[in-house]
C-alpha cells in the first residue's frame, strides 16, 4: 500500500495531465539468473500445448471497467455523507466476515453415511475380492 511506507515514483507529463508511476527500488528487483528455477520441469510437450491452448482461450482484451476499487467507492461515499452533514460511521476492521472452516474428513464421512448401503453391488469390470488364503506352511521331514 502506498500509505504505509516510502515509494519510488516517476512523474511524467502526458499531454495536459501528469502521470505518476510507482517503481521498484534496486533491492526489490530480482534478476532471472538469481532465481532458483528448475532447468527442466519434465513436462510432456502435449501438456505444454494443452496449457497454452487453455491460456489462449481465457485471454482477452483488458477491460478495466469490469473491476471496482471498493475502497475508493466507500471513501467517496463517506465524503459525500460528510458534505451533506450526515454522520459517517467508521468502517469495520477486517472487511469480510471470517469464512467457515470445513473439516474435510467429517464432510467425507457424512457423505458416505448419507449414501444408501448397497449389498453386493460392484462397479462394472471389477472382480470379486479374493478369499483370504490359508497359511500353507510346509514342514520338512528331518
Amino acid at each position: 500500500m502506498l500509505r504505509q511506507r516510502e515509494h519510488l515514483a516517476a512523474v511524467q507529463a502526458a499531454g495536459e495531465a501528469m502521470t505518476l508511476t510507482t517503481m521498484r527500488f534496486a533491492h526489490e528487483i530480482a534478476t532471472p539468473s538469481g532465481l532458483d528455477l528448475p532447468a527442466d520441469a519434465g513436462l510432456d510437450r502435449r501438456e505444454i500445448d494443452l496449457a497454452l491452448q487453455l491460456v489462449g482461450t481465457l485471454e482477452g482484451p483488458w477491460q478495466p471497467e469490469k473491476y471496482r476499487d471498493r475502497y475508493r467507492d466507500a471513501l467517496l461515499a463517506a465524503i459525500e455523507r460528510k458534505l451533506e452533514g450526515r454522520a459517517v460511521a467508521p468502517a469495520e476492521r477486517g472487511g469480510r466476515a471470517p469464512t467457515k472452516v470445513v473439516d474435510l474428513m467429517s464432510a467425507l464421512e457424512a457423505s458416505l453415511k448419507a449414501q444408501p448401503k448397497r449389498e453386493g453391488a460392484r462397479a462394472p469390470g471389477r472382480r470379486e475380492p479374493a478369499a483370504p488364503r490359508k497359511s500353507t506352511a510346509r514342514r520338512r521331514a528331518s
